[in-house]
């Protein structure tokens, strides 16, 4: 005989179910070593931000599983950091890191990132320095530009470091209708701007509706589960794409341009604005000191690299440092033998390909205290 209620039966059997799962997912992520091998729903991360088009989210915690298995948390300041004052302590120095993935460092443990080795290798006993964590995966200059505007300058760094990728400086896209982009004028200067804003997507994620799946998505797993495994994108997160291999061809051609002086004039423009915003960001905070450390400089021809630096150099001023990273890598590793600048990206099988891995951050660590060193108050 039927059963006199079966439509009652099917929801109380979805609602089960659904209990079920989101019990075991979280069951999953509570239980020490589980998280790290079973199936979980990885933390929905970002959302919309008026500034940059999107930023981490504020208190938000959870797992990391794209290339290394990680806890992650922000801060009810929305950087990926430990709880920090906006008012600086009278006797912290504090460094304001703006950077891409790589300064953002999601693969690992906040406690093995080389912001917080260095936060370690350079505070003293009467010092206590501060690494704040700007770093925000897919950033482009422009993009790190506006985050050292908009959330750098409130916690009042004496020092900005830019990790800035260099191919990224002589990149050709005009494109702000998914974050801030420089757009060249009539006039042939390069300006912000924010096309963003205006687009139906970034106004459906600040919408009440955006807000209300923001809140299911941090209040259930199962939901961030069948968000990530649709889109990971069209409710607020962020697609994250690994970082391609590190490689001469991919960076040969900016390089090569700006060595023959035949960069695009739209290229250039944008160039000389990046420089600009640099300087009125250390302006903005009374003469601060910026310096531009450029990551990814073409390592197949030293003479090349030693050129582009020089290059580079014509933009430094009484406040902008130009550093050649890859120089400062070099010199590190000679200090770790046995150990190859391929042994610091990816992890298990991958190694050599992708983000910083933990000895990788060791490494960048102590390169960028290097960097740093000469400019902290002792």
């Amino acid at each position: 005989m039927a059963h006199k209620h079966p439509f009652a039966l099917a929801i109380l059997g979805i609602l089960t179910a659904t209990l079920a799962a989101e019990g075991t997912l979280r069951l999953t992520e509570m239980m020490p070593f589980a998280w790290k091998i079973l199936p979980v729903a990885e933390v929905s991360l970002y959302g919309p931000d008026i500034a940059t088009g999107y930023a981490q989210r504020p208190n938000i915690s959870g797992t990391w599983i794209t290339e290394n298995r990680a806890r992650v948390e922000t801060n009810s300041l929305g950087l990926r950091d430990k709880s920090l004052e906006i008012t600086k302590p009278a006797e912290h120095q504090r460094v304001a890191l703006v950077g891409d993935s790589f300064a953002e460092a999601l693969q690992v443990n906040l406690e093995q990132t080389y912001q917080t080795i260095v936060e370690h290798t350079l505070s003293s006993a009467t010092r206590t320095l501060e690494v704040v964590n700007l770093g925000l995966a897919g950033a482009t200059p422009a993009i790190q530009i506006v985050r050292a505007r908009s959330r750098g300058l409130s916690l009042q760094p004496d020092l900005f470091l830019f990790m800035t990728n260099f191919p990224e400086l002589t990149a050709e896209s005009e494109d702000d209708t998914h974050f801030p982009a420089y757009v060249v004028q009539a006039d042939g200067y390069a300006v912000l701007r924010y096309g963003f804003r205006d687009s139906r997507v970034f106004k459906l994620r600040t919408s009440a509706m955006g807000q209300a799946g923001y809140w299911i998505l941090d209040h259930s797993k199962l939901a961030t589960l069948i968000n990530n495994r649709k889109n990971q994108g069209d409710t607020g997160t962020l697609n994250y794409i690994l970082p391609p291999p590190r490689s001469c061809d991919r960076q040969r051609d900016s390089a090569i341009a700006l060595l023959r002086d035949s960069v695009p004039a739209n290229t250039a423009a944008r160039l000389d604005a990046f420089m600009r915003d640099l300087n009125q960001l250390s302006h903005a905070r009374s003469e601060t000191p910026v310096i531009l450390s450029l990551v990814n400089l073409p390592g197949c021809n030293e003479g090349d690299r030693k050129n582009l630096v020089s290059l580079m150099k014509k933009f430094e001023g009484k406040n902008i440092i130009i550093i050649d990273f890859e120089s400062v890598l070099e010199k590190t590793l000679a200090h770790y033998p046995g150990l190859k600048e391929k042994d610091l990206y990816g992890f298990g099988i991958r190694q050599g390909n992708g983000h910083l891995n933990e000895t990788g951050h060791k490494v960048y660590a102590a390169a960028v205290a290097d960097i740093l060193r000469p400019y902290l108050v002792k």
